[in-house]
């Protein structure tokens, strides 16, 4: 409290505002706006008080009305807050669930291309090493596959045909 007492802003501010107001009062056209400012609000306080008088009902039912109007009006915006409110926390709510959608398909993703490249690479052993890949019970010697693989093309071959004739066509598609 002592500073404020030894404090001249105050002082300045309200000395400034006297000189602000002397100042602007130089021109002609604000000290026609500032009288008729002046005689309007001593007419109205005038006929307010001649009505306050001769009928202080009418005087309580306006300011009756009057706060009537202000209390729905302060319902109505506390409302309107509470419903802005709502929106912006459903806003933030579907954004952090819009957030761990994206999060979620993004582990799926990584999860199917993590597959992608485990058949990739189960399909490249396949080619380089087909018997590895076999169960133990079905694995056969590279002797035993290459005999398999005659004897089945000697089966599909029972038309008659030349193995040989067709693995020299084979080697000329490649």
């Amino acid at each position: 409290m002592g500073s404020y007492r030894n404090s001249k802003l105050g002082r300045f501010v309200l000395i400034g505002s006297i000189l602000g107001a002397v100042i602007s009062l130089f021109d002609r056209g604000t000290r026609q706006c500032l009288r008729d400012n002046m005689r309007t609000a001593r007419d109205n306080s005038i006929k307010l008080f001649k009505t306050a008088r001769q009928n202080p009902q009418q005087i309580t039912d306006y300011f009756e009305r009057t706060a009537s109007n202000l209390r729905m009006t302060a319902q109505e915006v506390s409302q309107d807050i509470e419903e802005f409110a709502n929106k912006v926390k459903n806003a933030k709510d579907s954004s952090t669930q819009a957030y761990h959608y994206a999060v979620e398909a993004g582990d799926e993703i990584s999860q199917i291309a993590h597959k992608i490249r485990n058949t990739r690479e189960n399909v490249m052993m396949i080619d380089s090493s087909p018997a590895s890949v076999l169960p133990a019970s079905t694995q056969t010697t590279g002797s035993q596959q290459t005999n398999m693989y005659l004897n089945d093309a000697n089966h599909q071959n029972k038309s008659g045909a030349n193995q040989t004739s067709q693995t020299s066509k084979m080697n000329k598609n490649k």
